[in-house]
């Protein structure tokens, strides 16, 4: 039996979200309002894009969240994520 090793593997997410914008080193993300929250499920948001090229070490993540404001995720390559209510 060949195993994948899991850092090949698509990052699991609980949530729905679109890219919205994605420009120079910010990427702007909407919550669907489907399964989990962004904010709530806002790790493996982070491991998702990381995962598939789009998140890279000093970009911005932005996000629409389920009322419509807009928020920044802040997130360290070694996996700690934080908030931003609104954008700097």
């Amino acid at each position: 039996m060949n195993l994948i090793p899991m850092e090949n593997t698509l990052p699991m997410v609980l949530c729905k979200f679109e890219i919205v914008a994605f420009t120079g080193d910010t990427i702007t993300i909407r919550d669907l309002n489907e399964g989990k929250s962004v904010t709530n499920d806002a790790e493996n948001v982070v491991k998702r894009l990381r995962w598939m090229d789009l998140l890279r070490p000093g970009n911005r993540l932005l996000y629409y969240d389920t009322d419509g404001n807009l928020d920044e995720i802040t997130w360290t390559d070694d996996g700690k994520i934080g908030f931003i209510i609104g954008p700097r």
